[in-house]
């Protein structure tokens, strides 16, 4: 078993597994680059991710592109990511025992990871391809900026009305601080 990550791995804690199912192999490797991280990817038989906030999940999107099954816990973007690619299995934060059973049902079913796999790699690169983000980004932007222009003419009062209405002299106050501050006086 490998851990590996691009940022530094804080702590983790592991759920006792049971002997059957133990990895011969155990192998911290810390931060790696992408490249290496990506190699990782596809030589592994499943990524974890057990992570207890986690705003999108790229972990997930980098595993499930190079074929590689995932098991997330339902949280922020991760559960998304997992019923739209249909490339893994989600169970409930905290719950360890749920956690280890996918560990050990998938590691123990290499037939259901690899399809899961696949099928992960085939939606993650019809949904999260680089030009499908952009189009989408492009999207947003230009209905963002449709709403807006719609909704120029609608502003009450005009930009004309609000100069208008904050055209009011000034004059110094009488105090302390006269010479630094200035309040608005009616018109005589």
């Amino acid at each position: 078993m490998s851990l590996a990550s691009t940022t530094a791995v804080a702590h983790t804690s592991v759920p006792t597994i049971p002997r059957c199912a133990r990895w011969s192999r155990r192998e911290l490797v810390g931060t790696l680059p992408y490249e290496k991280l990506a190699e990782r990817y596809a030589e592994a038989s499943l990524l974890v991710n057990p992570s207890l906030s986690e705003s999108f999940g790229m972990s997930l999107i980098e595993a499930l592109s190079n074929g590689t099954p995932v098991v997330a816990t339902r949280v922020g973007g991760m559960t998304e990511i997992v019923e739209a690619t249909g490339g893994g299995v989600v169970v409930e934060k905290n719950d360890t025992e749920a956690l280890a059973a996918q560990i050990i049902g998938l590691l123990g079913d290499p037939g259901r990871a690899a399809k899961l796999g696949r099928q992960g790699a085939a939606r993650v690169a019809d949904l999260y391809a680089w030009e499908k983000i952009a189009q989408s980004t492009r999207y947003l932007y230009d209905k963002a900026i449709a709403t807006h222009r719609s909704q120029l003419g609608k502003r009450n009062p005009s930009f004309a009305q609000r100069r208008a209405l904050n055209d009011v002299n000034t004059e110094p106050v009488s105090s302390p601080h006269s010479q630094l501050t200035a309040s608005p006086t009616r018109k005589i």
